[in-house]
């Protein structure tokens, strides 16, 4: 039933985008006027060692980042099974310098040869 009262641009009596759907469009929108920067994945996989414990080895991560994930992965390096960590972070491409300084801390403290760095560019929106 069309009782002519309205749901901000939308009448209510017409089916249409979802609230989610709604909020995800404005969002788009505002960031496409304020021209907003180019949000990057940054992902940093390395093994955990015994040279550090987790929390120590949290301890350095936070000093670069608040905002992040930490996932532990069953990894595989020359076939041999090692105990990784997964850090995701999602930033811009200023934030580059730091994810590979963390990167070098990371490897330093774990005494790996290696620290594996990955970045792609993605869309997000939060919600």
């Amino acid at each position: 039933m069309n009782t002519g009262h309205t749901d901000g641009p939308f009448h209510a009596s017409t089916p249409g985008p979802t609230l989610t759907q709604r909020m995800a469009s404005a969002q788009e929108s505002a960031a496409v006027r304020a021209h907003a920067p180019l949000t990057v994945r940054y992902t940093v996989y390395f093994e955990l060692t015994s040279h550090a414990t987790m929390r120590e080895t949290e301890q350095h991560i936070k000093t670069f980042f608040l905002n992040l994930s930490l996932s532990p992965v069953v990894g595989y390096s020359d076939g041999l099974r090692e105990t990784s960590i997964v850090v995701d972070i999602i930033g811009t491409p200023d934030d580059r310098h730091n994810v590979l300084a963390l990167a070098h801390v990371l490897k330093n403290l774990h005494r790996q040869s290696s620290v594996l760095v990955t970045w792609s560019s993605v869309s997000s929106i939060l919600v």
